[in-house]
């Protein structure tokens, strides 16, 4: 069993660096339910393709 869950619901056709309002993040921690994981403080308001999988946690860490 995994201690932590990220799921990653992406609707949209942007570049990997586009903010995109359609992409949301979230992430479970044991049996907890799932919480949404708000973007990182920057100047894009959404998160990006690239962004979310460099999330603590994330695939390429």
């Amino acid at each position: 069993m995994f201690r932590r869950t990220m799921g990653i619901d992406y609707s949209g056709a942007e570049t990997a660096e586009a903010s995109l309002k359609g992409l949301r993040v979230y992430q479970a921690i044991d049996d907890d339910e799932p919480r949404e994981v708000l973007p990182p403080v920057g100047p894009k308001k959404y998160w990006t393709r690239r962004v979310s999988v460099r999330i603590p946690g994330g695939s390429s860490e």
